[in-house]
């Protein structure tokens, strides 16, 4: 994984810790897993809607519940790291479980913001 895909990945995990902490989005979930991509979504409160998916793809291991909370007191809920060449690591701390959540990928990440009601008026 070049520098410059590697640097790509830590802005889009800051623009992730920024906005979560700026709309107190703690709980997540796995949303789907189809082959190699994987949907994060969270909210507020996802028994009602999700205000965020989190888009991982060439994912290679997953270590985590399907769903989790951070603590919005840490500074950086969730972290980079690039252990080796080829891969990325995505990991959380899930205080639910309290324990080290990680996804290894060797792809991109993208966070959509779109608010997602899960109930029809």
């Amino acid at each position: 994984m070049d520098q410059q895909k590697q640097r790509g990945i830590a802005s889009a995990v800051e623009a992730l810790n920024r906005h979560i902490r700026s709309k107190e989005i703690s709980d997540f979930r796995i949303d789907k897993l189809e082959g190699e991509t994987l949907t994060l979504v969270g909210s507020f409160d996802l028994s009602y809607y999700h205000d965020m998916a989190l888009v991982i793809t060439g994912v290679s291991s997953v270590n985590l519940s399907c769903c989790f909370w951070v603590d919005l007191s840490e500074p950086h809920p969730f972290s980079a790291a690039f252990p080796s060449e080829d891969t990325a690591v995505l990991s959380f701390t899930d205080c639910g479980a309290r324990r080290r959540g990680e996804i290894a990928f060797e792809g991109d990440i993208s966070l959509q913001i779109e608010h997602v009601s899960y109930f029809k008026r």
